[in-house]
């Protein structure tokens, strides 16, 4: 397989430098965050840049770094530290309702970096907590988190065994404020419910405020990061260089790439894992093993998979680049699902995607979704 890049995916050269402010040490940092000060202004931040911004602080700040700006960046730290000391105390009871109804849970994405590699439970700021259930807890799991106030911000909103057939989670709110992601898969393109056991069965003990918890492996959370990473975005949240890279360095001797890059092959994935990795190495001098990305590139991937990941890494805001990208999904999921073929097995995909009832409230519910995407990609467009 050829080896590919993606602008759309990487940060632009300008985040590039903030991020070697990040990940390099001593002068060097220090000279690209001047770098980065000659052309950046940080009161008009990117999202993106904003996330990182408390990665840069506890960087600068652990080298002794004096500059003008550091204040500034003191405050956006101690935001996110408050910030992810507020949104877990809001999850913790939630996560101790699951825990005593038995269902086992592993930390993800933001929630388990700050427990396994943060130092300063600032340094990675969270929007929420995303957790992973087993699949056969789901709908247990989102009647416990329902039952203490948590409302699924899907419409409609139940959680039906149909619905988990093919999706990979559901977000929910607190009234109050308060963000959880109750997941059962790991990711969207891949519902086998096997291709789940190497997660659960290498995971690793990472208890939140004294609540037993798991955490991915540094294999497995090394696949999600990356794969998760390199996927098109409006603002695309470059932070996932700075988590990969956290992992790699601290983690290295603990990561199983023959297990990875099978990983990549079962869930179809390879082309994601092997783009974000030849990146990482390539700009960022990642410690990846040359056989590693060898093996990836001579991965044979089907026609089907390798639109996929163009589709998915390439600018799709368009109605009908919406309704794609649920075309690919629905030739995914269709045997594990027990859909059925052509254009019913594709309605009733639609069907338990939406959470409705019958297959004949497809066509309305379509026809809505349409009109509302084609309207603000007009507005879009307009500005």
């Amino acid at each position: 397989m050829k080896s590919s890049r993606s602008s759309a995916c990487q940060p632009t050269s300008h985040q590039e430098v903030l991020l070697d402010a990040i990940l390099l040490s001593g002068d060097q940092a220090v000279e690209a965050w001047r770098s980065w000060q000659r052309d950046g202004d940080i009161d008009h931040l990117d999202p993106a840049s904003f996330q990182i911004m408390p990665l840069l602080y506890w960087s600068l700040a652990r080298q002794g770094v004096d500059d003008p700006l550091m204040g500034k960046l003191k405050g956006i730290y101690r935001m996110a530290w408050s910030r992810n000391q507020w949104l877990t105390s809001r999850v913790l009871p939630a996560l101790r309702a699951l825990h005593e109804q038995g269902v086992s849970m592993m930390l993800l994405k933001g929630a388990a970096l700050n427990t396994l590699y943060g130092e300063q439970f600032g340094a990675r700021l969270i929007g929420d907590v995303d957790i992973l259930v087993q699949q056969g807890d789901a709908q247990r799991a989102a009647e416990i988190v329902e039952d203490l106030g948590w409302i699924p911000t899907d419409d409609p909103p139940k959680v039906t065994a149909d619905s988990i057939s093919v999706t990979k989670g559901v977000g929910l709110v607190r009234p109050g404020g308060g963000a959880l992601d109750l997941h059962w898969r790991l990711f969207p393109e891949d519902q086998a419910a096997a291709h789940e056991d190497p997660a659960w069965r290498y995971a690793i003990a990472a208890p939140i405020a004294g609540v037993p918890t798991l955490a991915p492996n540094p294999t497995e959370m090394l696949m999600h990061v990356c794969v998760h990473g390199w996927a098109w975005s409006p603002h695309p949240p470059f932070r996932w260089v700075a988590d990969s890279m956290t992992i790699l360095r601290t983690s290295s001797t603990k990561i199983d790439w023959e297990r990875l890059t099978e990983d990549a092959r079962r869930r179809r994935l390879v082309p994601q894992l092997e783009a974000a990795l030849t990146y990482l190495q390539a700009r960022f001098g990642a410690d990846v093993p040359m056989r590693v990305l060898t093996n990836l590139r001579a991965t044979p991937t089907s026609r089907l998979d390798r639109f996929e990941y163009r589709a998915k890494t390439r600018r799709l805001r368009t109605p009908a680049g919406g309704l794609t990208l649920h075309v690919l999904q629905f030739h995914r999921l269709r045997e594990e699902a027990g859909l059925g073929s052509g254009i019913i097995g594709f309605l009733d995909y639609l069907r338990r995607e939406w959470r409705l009832e019958r297959v004949a409230q497809v066509p309305l519910r379509m026809g809505i979704k349409l009109t509302r995407r084609f309207t603000r990609y007009l507005r879009r467009e307009a500005v």
